[in-house]
């Protein structure tokens, strides 16, 4: 039995069975619809937003230089707490050049946008499994090319349109490493052009491609057995590439700046290797092991991820050993490892694993096959056991966890609409200004108006404005202390949430005072953390406000109370959870 599925997985067609497989994973992102930054880019690629001026190459600037933090805040795109100099920008055109043709083709049918990116996954996978054959035994690479199309890692950038650069990223990156190798084995030159242009491609599809060229560098430093001067000439065009490509982020201002929730480890290195010491563990547990690594967010489960983690890949490196642990398997294991380096700056995610999941679906594979083979020998109960455990994990909960991820984002997707064409304008009539005060969930902040804006134009048109004030994990106070202003203090202990720590590095300091458009703020109180307390003033009569607030259910619409009166706003966790 052992030897028939060897057999089976050494033939083409395993190919296609991970094609299939991958398809049928990935059949519940065909109806997740519009996702957060999703209503963004639709408006971007409709008629526009006012006040926006973007070009259809320009998707993935949420800080351009026409729009800056300062002229954002004003407008109302970004919280009146951002850093002025925060800026988010990311050199990706051809991705966005996707975004922008699927949009002139399908309008905006959601179906067809992501059967686009389903296309995208495919020829990513077809990619990544002509490189298993290149690098690794039939039997092993059939194998490794089946787990890398059905693992939970693949779940995010599958269902969410925004992140089609982690595909087009991903797929020029894996076709680098591919004709890179290919050159050194058969000394075909063209493959060597084939890879400096895909490279080329690659980083104008996203910061991913970057880990290819990790992927490449050590591919000539612990792989091939050629003398040093043949191997540093070889690895010197990634390296290079690599080199320029950073000088160009850096001198063009690209990147995340000002920002707490992306770490560069040229501004901050110690920083930044300090999170990639539990984030790389994190995500090694998420490629072996098949538990999301975007529970990671979800604080008390920490240590838990970790030690799940350290189980998995010590099981792995078990099974490995069984065999001959040579040149290549060292080469997958520090690619594994130094390939996520690039991009472990950024929200941890399993995204980050679709270029380096190359090296791990192989190891795992190579782990696999090796515990087949001693399986059957006296005193191999252990093998079995690791062998079984990995066996569950690669073909039990890594897709069940990427159905499940698919299953979520349909959920809040379809939340996000429903919240959108439900919301009750009703006590809001003859107001000209909508503020929100509880935004830890991106839904009731960051993708309200655009959301509004997209599925119920008419209810966006009411207001001449919509802000968030507040997006604190914790319970508020609003009191009204005159005809036009009033205070919101956060009560509990201070946390900044994942979406406020986008639009700062430092919080707004005690007794700054910040004017954007019609309204006033002095932050009277605050922690290290952020404000704890601020009083708006607001140059009209707060009739002329109305105001939202989550309350577990819906998003609420109120009118300001009498001066003098205050409400208090508990916290509750909102559509995406937080």
């Amino acid at each position: 039995m052992t030897r028939a599925l060897l057999r089976a997985l050494a033939r083409p067609r395993a190919l296609v069975a991970a094609l299939v497989l991958g398809v049928l994973v990935s059949a519940p992102a065909l109806a997740t619809g519009w996702f957060s930054d999703d209503f963004v880019m639709r408006l971007l690629l409709g008629d526009g937003v006012e006040g926006y001026p973007l070009s259809p190459l320009q998707l993935y600037e949420f800080t351009p230089p026409a729009v800056p933090a300062s002229v954002a805040v004003e407008r109302g795109f970004l919280a009146w707490f951002t850093a002025p100099e925060m800026s988010l920008r990311f050199f990706r055109p051809l991705s966005s050049a996707t975004l922008w043709l699927g949009a002139a083709l399908f309008g905006r049918s959601a179906l067809l946008a992501h059967l686009h990116q389903l296309l995208w996954f495919l020829a990513l996978v077809v990619v990544v499994g002509r490189l298993h054959r290149r690098l690794l035994r039939p039997s092993a690479a059939g194998l490794a090319t089946v787990l890398y199309a059905i693992a939970s890692y693949h779940a995010t950038s599958v269902a969410w349109i925004a992140a089609r650069h982690v595909l087009v990223g991903g797929f020029f990156g894996t076709l680098t490493v591919l004709l890179h190798v290919g050159w050194r084995q058969t000394g075909e030159r063209w493959r060597a052009v084939g890879a400096a242009l895909a490279f080329g491609a690659g980083a104008l599809a996203s910061e991913i491609a970057l880990c290819a060229a990790v992927l490449v560098v050590l591919y000539e430093l612990l792989a091939r057995a050629d003398p040093g001067r043949v191997r540093a000439r070889a690895a010197a065009p990634a390296a290079l590439a690599t080199l320029g490509y950073l000088a160009f982020y850096v001198v063009g201002g690209w990147g995340a700046r000002h920002s707490g929730m992306y770490l560069s480890p040229l501004t901050d290195p110690l920083a930044y290797a300090g999170a990639a010491s539990v984030r790389v563990p994190v995500l090694f547990g998420e490629a072996f092991g098949g538990v999301p690594s975007e529970l990671w967010g979800v604080e008390p489960l920490r240590p838990m991820l970790l030690g799940w983690a350290a189980l998995t890949t010590i099981t792995v490196l078990l099974l490995l050993r069984a065999g001959r642990f040579g040149r290549r398997e060292r080469w997958l294991l520090a690619s594994s490892v130094a390939g996520l380096a690039p991009v472990v700056g950024g929200v941890i995610g399993g995204r980050l694993l679709v270029v380096v999941g190359a090296a791990t679906s192989a190891l795992l594979a190579t782990a696999i096959v090796r515990g087949f083979v001693r399986v059957g020998q006296p005193g191999g109960w252990g093998t079995r056991v690791g062998l079984g455990f990995l066996l569950v994990l690669g073909f039990g909960l890594s897709p069940l966890a990427r159905l499940g991820i698919g299953a979520g984002m349909i959920e809040i997707s379809s939340a996000q609409r429903a919240q959108a064409r439900a919301l009750d304008v009703g006590a809001c009539r003859d107001a000209s200004l909508l503020y929100s005060l509880t935004g830890a969930d991106p839904s009731s902040s960051m993708y309200l108006e655009p959301a509004l804006r997209l599925y119920a134009p008419d209810r966006a048109e009411r207001f001449e404005t919509i802000r968030t004030l507040s997006m604190a994990v914790a319970p508020h106070r609003f009191t009204r202390v005159g005809e036009r202003s009033f205070t919101l203090e956060i009560l509990g202990e201070r946390e900044i949430g994942p979406i406020e720590a986008v639009h700062y590095d430092e919080p707004p300091a005690v007794g700054s005072e910040r004017t954007v458009g019609e309204l006033t703020i002095e932050v009277t109180d605050g922690t290290a953390q952020g404000w704890t307390a601020a009083r708006f003033e607001v140059d009209r009569p707060l009739e002329s406000v109305c105001f939202a607030s989550w309350d577990g259910e819906a998003l609420r619409l109120w009118r300001a109370p009498p001066v003098g009166e205050t409400r208090e706003l508990p916290y509750r966790s909102g559509i995406m959870g937080m």
